[in-house]
């Protein structure tokens, strides 16, 4: 056994390590806020490639400008608790939300407690909660499942 195999097996390097990034995102977050930007309609598609939708963005006439921007978080949960913090509370207070994924209001719900106990030594996350939005739409609450995946099925 390597003396590198023998330390990483006692360490607990993965947890040490998100805990870590998580603490520095939670404080000085990378990317573009939402609420920075003027929109009247705002459609986040979770996990969508910027590169595929160029792609395929010639086949559909609604699809008339592809940007990108970066995030705030390279998981969903660390997107939602960097994007939705009281510093928006006024736009928030005046925005409707209808989100599938339930790792966006788990994250709401949850404040500063979404991640591992170490984690949460090192963030402080400065979220609201879902009754901030002038209207939360939780899909994940009440759609049917897909059996596969532990999402809403895309047939409800």
């Amino acid at each position: 056994m390597s003396l590198t195999a023998s330390l990483t097996d006692r360490l607990p390097v993965v947890p040490a390590l998100e805990a870590l990034l998580l603490g520095a995102s939670s404080r000085r977050p990378l990317g573009t806020n939402v609420f920075d930007r003027e929109w009247d309609l705002l459609i986040v598609l979770d996990t969508c490639r910027y590169d595929a939708l160029c792609r395929l963005a010639s086949e559909y006439t609604f699809v008339d400008d592809v940007n990108s921007l970066y995030s705030l978080g390279s998981s969903t949960r660390e997107w939602a608790a960097n994007t939705f913090t009281q510093q928006y509370r006024e736009p928030i207070a005046e925005t409707a939300v209808v989100c599938s994924n339930a790792q966006v209001t788990r994250t709401l719900e949850a404040g500063n407690a979404m991640e591992s106990p170490l984690a949460q030594r090192f963030t402080a996350w400065d979220t609201v909660d879902p009754d901030a939005f002038h209207a939360f739409d939780s899909v994940s609450d009440y759609a049917p499942m897909d059996p596969f995946g532990g999402r809403p099925s895309p047939n409800s």
